[in-house]
């Protein structure tokens, strides 16, 4: 047996190997290895930190930037920031603007619950874009944005590459391919070959003919920094291919070729670049966007738009309309003194999807607009189009190369300070010396935004990152610049409410407004915003708190103004009002509310209120088959309700959330019974008035709507419905609300079944095909085509009723996608194509003319 003295000197080692143990692992966290980093302005930048700690405990991050950011001209959501994302992660994050360009050192710091740390420092370079600047590359060869090639004169593309940039030596410029490359592309001569100058060559293969009738070919020049390459500048260049005369499908292909509808200008001003449009109707749509060509060459005008000295260019289409499309003329980059401008437009259609073998290429005529060279002499002001200095203001302003194109900057120094939203830049010229010109903070003139006060002012570093602190009161001149919103905080006072208007320009930019509540919160990410404005088609929005802070000492409300989309930029006022006692001021609730839940069938309850944490029941009974329809009115900016329909169970069957001006609910029950219809604020705090209109009616269960009678349609979630139908009537899925006439007043519509044969209609209708080539089932009349008409049901089979001339006469429309009878030509008119009598081989009907249009020889009335 150990003995006494033995037994205690085994303790105490082991006490001793306990506590060095116990030290051991008290060791300090430590901060993962991070990166330098290469920073550009107007963009967030975000870095994750990683922590490591044997302990496993919560640790803490911190920065420090050595020099500070140039707050100044920092926007409210620019700010670096530090946010936790879990005990042993956080999140950096910062968007640098114009004039936080330079080197900064980065130090990030690591913590643990004992005070011990770990500290890590890196460098970050934060860069511009090489406006002005003369060692910035830019291609000027090949000019503009494409070409064509005409494979049966030349099979293969030698295309001369070339860069200038005055301020560096040969040596220093990497001319390359960039990804993707197009396959049987290369460079002449191969090799990493350093230099201002190559040649690309591209022999197209007999696949890459058949598959498409053009390409975009890729390549960069990149310049030598020292110990790396730069990004450099990448240049996209679309070829398109042509074989010979105009190109043309196999006889065995279907489909017909595009129509180019396009109405040139009188004549275009020699100051700005000019916008044209364009009409594409097709019968299968067409395979990728029309092609402007424009021709910028002392040379004689070619004959066709396929020779490679045409510089193309793509349309863009217009949003929310399908076949419309626009280009800009380049006016500005033509020589001096011009007389005219030579274009025209390529359309290729997409009647093969597996290649080009079936496609059909139409070539427009060439137009020769004049140059209105009255106004050349004017000069272009700052940030407008320009191609040469001296376009430009006075003779020291220059023409600068953004990434979208040239505009004119603006001379400035010490005692010609730039405009707000601008800033006095040094740019290297050819000779080695340095110009001041003005460039806009977010180095684009393209979305330029004036930032207002609030963005330019240096912010309490107490207050939560990216909002600024305001007193009540009215606002004026503050813009949205690209942030995805601009947030605000107001102290409310105990007891108080409080009122916000939002006031902009809807044609510019359409702003939503929002408020969060929180005495709580102490950083904008933890915001939650309860009460929204979201009203479209306005120019203000409203939010009203009547009873803002009811019991808490020290309440605020962040007040976010959001733009609908991102991209949008534009000014607004704010209106902040404060509403004294309005806690104190009771809520008077409507007479219903000691009844309820109150029983209620068909009708209108007006002059309803919801009070503060309050909810209103209403009992509705109906039988098997019967729908419930319920429409709350209200006024969102008052205080956003809810509206909610549950079983007698109690189950949700259907809800309507959402926060806008009224409330909807449609339900179809197949067994009856009972049902409890609930308005709740969407927050506790909400206040306001409404009105409650219910339509209890029977319906018959349908499928498709030829199991419903005459007059009414399926609306498979609710049965069979009256098919009248408005703008603010919808007919819901595979329906149409078509009206008498084409153009009409938006009255007597009604819900027609979509089909593209007579088998989807009722043995009545017929699958009657309208201008826009929307096939609906109509019943069929008696007038006769070419005779006067006063609604689509009027005329005989599928003949619709089409404005002429003021007149509606019955027609085959919708020839786009059907062909005309015999004797007959599709006309295509804008977004609509129908039919005309040809007077190439018969004689016009009486009182209608033979005239010659693109169509053809064709009767018109």
């Amino acid at each position: 047996m150990l003995n006494l003295q033995l037994i205690r000197l085994i303790l105490i080692f082991f006490t001793l190997a306990m506590a060095t143990a116990c030290q051991q692992d008290n060791s300090a966290p430590e901060l993962l290895p991070l990166e330098e980093q290469l920073w550009r302005v107007n963009t967030t930048q975000s870095l994750e930190l990683f922590g490591r700690d044997s302990e496993g405990g919560v640790l803490n991050f911190s920065f420090n930037m050595e020099p500070l950011p140039n707050v100044a001209t920092d926007g409210a959501l620019g700010r670096p920031t530090l946010s936790p994302l879990s005990r042993n992660q956080a999140l950096f994050q910062w968007a640098p603007s114009i004039g936080d360009i330079g080197v900064y050192t980065l130090s990030f710091t690591v913590s643990d619950e004992q005070g011990l740390s770990d500290t890590e420092s890196i460098r970050v370079e934060v860069f511009g874009s090489s406006i002005g600047d003369q060692a910035a590359l830019r291609f000027v060869k090949p000019r503009g944005a494409g070409q064509s090639l005409d494979v049966s004169q030349n099979p293969c593309l030698d295309l001369n590459l070339e860069i200038t940039a005055d301020g560096l030596a040969d040596e220093d410029i990497l001319i390359s391919l960039n990804e993707p490359i197009l396959e049987g592309t290369n460079l002449v001569p191969s090799g990493e070959i350093r230099g201002k100058q190559r040649r690309l060559n591209w022999c197209p293969s007999e696949s890459q003919l058949s598959m498409a009738d053009r390409y975009t070919l890729s390549f960069r020049a990149q310049r030598w920094l020292g110990d790396r390459w730069s990004e450099g500048m990448k240049k996209r260049y679309l070829v398109r291919l042509s074989q010979g005369i105009i190109d043309q499908p196999m006889d065995d292909c279907i489909g017909r070729p595009p129509s180019i509808n396009h109405m040139p200008p009188m004549s275009v001003s020699a100051a700005s670049n000019s916008l044209v449009e364009l009409i594409i109707n097709d019968d299968f749509g067409i395979k990728s966007a029309p092609l402007l060509a424009v021709w910028n060459s002392s040379l004689p005008v070619p004959e066709r738009l396929s020779d490679p000295g045409w510089i193309l260019s793509e349309f863009e289409r217009v949003a929310n309309q399908e076949n419309l499309w626009t280009a800009t003329l380049p006016i500005l980059d033509l020589e001096a003194n011009t007389q005219s401008i030579y274009y025209g437009m390529i359309v290729t259609d997409n009647d093969d999807p597996n290649g080009a073998r079936c496609d059909h290429t139409v070539e427009s005529t060439i137009y020769n607009v004049p140059i209105d060279n009255s106004s050349g002499a004017s000069r272009l002001s700052l940030c407008q189009e320009c191609s040469r200095h001296e376009q430009c203001g006075s003779v020291n302003d220059l023409c600068l190369a953004y990434e979208e194109g040239n505009f004119c900057g603006q001379a400035c120094n010490d005692q010609s300070p730039c405009q707000q939203g601008y800033t006095c830049l040094n740019l290297d010229t050819a000779d080695g010396t340095q110009v001041q010109q003005c460039i806009p903070d977010l180095l684009s003139c393209v979305s330029s935004c004036i930032p207002d006060r609030f963005d330019l002012l240096a912010e309490d570093p107490n207050l939560p990152p990216s909002s600024t602190s305001l007193e009540f009161g009215e606002y004026s001149n503050l813009a949205l610049c690209g942030e995805n919103y601009d947030l605000y905080k107001v102290a409310i006072p105990q007891g108080n409410g409080i009122a916000v208007e939002v006031l902009f320009e809807a044609s510019q930019i359409d702003i939503d407004l929002a408020i969060a509540l929180d005495a709580s919160t102490t950083s904008d990410s933890e915001l939650t915003f309860e009460y929204e404005s979201a009203s479209p088609d306005q120019s203000i929005e409203r939010l009203t708190l009547d009873c803002a802070n009811p019991d808490q000492a020290n309440q605020s409300a962040w007040i976010a103004i959001i733009p609908y989309e991102v991209s949008m930029r534009g000014q607004y006022a704010l209106r902040i009002n404060e509403l004294s006692n309005g806690c104190n001021q009771t809520c008077i609730d409507d007479a219903n509310e000691a009844l309820e839940p109150l029983l209620v069938g068909d009708g209108l309850y007006e002059q309803l209120k919801l009070c503060p944490n309050n909810q209103d029941q209403f009992i509705i009974e109906v039988e098997a088959g019967w729908v419930i329809s319920a429409y709350l009115d209200f006024e969102s900016s008052a205080g956003d309700l809810d509206l909610k329909l549950y079983s007698a169970t109690g189950q949700l069957v259907q809800s309507d959330l959402a926060q806008r001006d009224g409330a909807v609910i449609e339900w179809r029950s197949d067994q009856g019974g009972s049902f409890l219809l609930e308005v709740s604020g969407s927050s506790p705090l909400v206040t306001n008035e409404y009105s409650l209109d219910l339509y209890l009616y029977a319906t018959q269960a349908c499928s498709s709507t030829t199991d419903c009678p005459e007059s009414t349609f399926c609306y498979p979630q609710l049965g069979c419905l009256d098919n009248e139908c408005n703008p603010e009537l919808s007919c819901g899925e595979y329906h149409s609300c078509i009206y008498p006439l084409t153009g009409s007043n938006n009255i007597n519509g009604q819900c027609a079944s979509d089909c593209f044969t007579d088998s989807m209609c009722r043995s009545n209708e017929l699958c009657k095909l309208l201008e826009n080539g929307d096939g609906v089932c109509l019943t069929p009349g008696n007038t006769e085509t070419g005779e006067f008409c006063t609604s689509h049901t009027a005329c005989l089979d599928t003949a619709a009723c089409v404005e002429l001339n003021g007149q509606f006469r019955c027609l085959d429309a919708g020839c786009e996608f059907l062909d005309c009878s015999e004797g007959s030509t599709c006309v295509y008119d804008a977004n609509r194509s129908y039919c005309l009598p040809s007077c190439e081989s018969m004689t016009c009907p009486n009182g209608w003319t033979c005239r010659s249009e693109a169509s053809g020889q064709i009767c018109r009335p």
